[in-house]
This record gives C-alpha cells, sequence and structure tokens, in this order.
C-alpha cells in the first residue's frame, strides 16, 4: 500500500506523495474474466486501463507551491478529452484449478476509445484505434493463479515473460474500500495463511514425489 501525504504534512516529499495521489486517482485498471463460447467457460481475458485527463497544471500542482498561481490556469487537455480506454484483450485458457487455480493468457489485441467535447470525439466514446498481435499466442503469452478470491476481492499472482506482479482486485460496485487500512491488513494476513498453505503443500509435493522415486528405485 503506497503511502500519501496527508494535510499539514511539512516533509520534503509531501508535493511528490500528494501529486502521486492525484495520478492514482485519474487511473483505473479493470480486469475482466469472460466465457465468451457456450460451454461457459473462461476464454477471454480483458485489461481495461482507465484514465480521466488533468485539464490544467493547477490539478497538479502542490497548493503551497512559490509562484504556483501564475501557472494553474496552464492547460493540460486542449483537446477536451474527458475519458480514455486501452483495452488489452487476451485469449484464456484454465490451466488447473486444484491445488491453484491457474489461468494462461496470451495478449492478442488491443483497443484504444476515446470520448471528448471537441469535435473529433464522441461524448459517449468511440474507438479510434485497434491492433491486432499475430504473434502474440507465441510470444506475448503468461499465467496468472488466483491466491484468494471471495464476493468483494480477487487477489492474483501475474507470470510473464519479463515480470511477476501480486494484484488485488475490487468489485467495482464493493463498499469494502470504506474501511480500506482494516481490510488491506485482513487480506494481508488471509494472504499470508494462503502462502504459508501453498508452501507446505508443495513440499509435501516433494516429500510424495521423492518416497514414489526411491520405492520405484
Amino acid at each position: 500500500k503506497t503511502s500519501l501525504s496527508r494535510s499539514g504534512n511539512d516533509s520534503p516529499l509531501a508535493p511528490l506523495d500528494a501529486l502521486k495521489e492525484k495520478l492514482q486517482k485519474s487511473v483505473v485498471v479493470t480486469q475482466r474474466v469472460r466465457a465468451t463460447s457456450s460451454e461457459d467457460e473462461i476464454d477471454r481475458v480483458d485489461n481495461v486501463v482507465e484514465f480521466t485527463p488533468l485539464d490544467t497544471l493547477g490539478d497538479v500542482l502542490p497548493e503551497n507551491l512559490p509562484l504556483g498561481d501564475l501557472f494553474r490556469n496552464v492547460p493540460l487537455n486542449p483537446l477536451g478529452v474527458t475519458n480514455g480506454k486501452v483495452v488489452l484483450i487476451h485469449k484464456a485458457e484454465v490451466e488447473s484449478v486444484m491445488p491453484v487455480l491457474r489461468t494462461k493468457i496470451a495478449w492478442t489485441s488491443s483497443v484504444v476509445n476515446v470520448a471528448g467535447k471537441s469535435q473529433p470525439f464522441s461524448p459517449e466514446g468511440s474507438d479510434l484505434l485497434g491492433l491486432n498481435n499475430l504473434l502474440g499466442e507465441f510470444l506475448a503469452t503468461g499465467t496468472f493463479d488466483t491466491l484468494y478470491v471471495d464476493d468483494d476481492v480477487r487477489v492474483t499472482r501475474t507470470s510473464g515473460p519479463l515480470f511477476e506482479r501480486l494484484r488485488v482486485f475490487v468489485r467495482a460496485d464493493s463498499t469494502i474500500l470504506e474501511d480500506e487500512d482494516g481490510i488491506l491488513e485482513s487480506l494481508a494476513a488471509e494472504l499470508r495463511v494462503e502462502e504459508k498453505m501453498e508452501v507446505e503443500r508443495s513440499a509435501a509435493g516433494r516429500v510424495e514425489k521423492e518416497v514414489g522415486t526411491a520405492v520405484d528405485t
């Protein structure tokens, strides 16, 4: 959890923390896990990065910045963009359910959608660009394990060719973040238990395999 500044914080890093908080609030990442076939099996995962542009420099400048008032009205959004989305579309396949729910994904295409108030854009938003990744199923592949899931929260560990990342997703209509600090502490405790159980299962599997090998010999 990123530590954000609070009012009255005189730390030298407070302006940077405030800027980081504003930028974080302007970007929302949503993951849609879908079953598009008649067999009702997961076969598609969309990662949607949605952003709301900042209109003026005043939206990012700290309130107490010296001479900041001279630049607060400098426009950052001359085209009047009100919302933008980048949708990363992945082909998906469930590889295992037990002992861990593991899903293989391959990035196959991307779509850019923009809404705005100026002439080139539609107020409701329209697709401006679409790109197909012809080699996605061979080069842009990875997996994600679902470590924890309930009615409000889903925690995944994503593994790819370049990185491994832990992600926490919260249902859009959930009220769980009203007690954000308490929820995160509880979730962290549950994750530690899950990690411990996963290590124990992995160790038990290795022992069983070694015993089987010894018996065979």
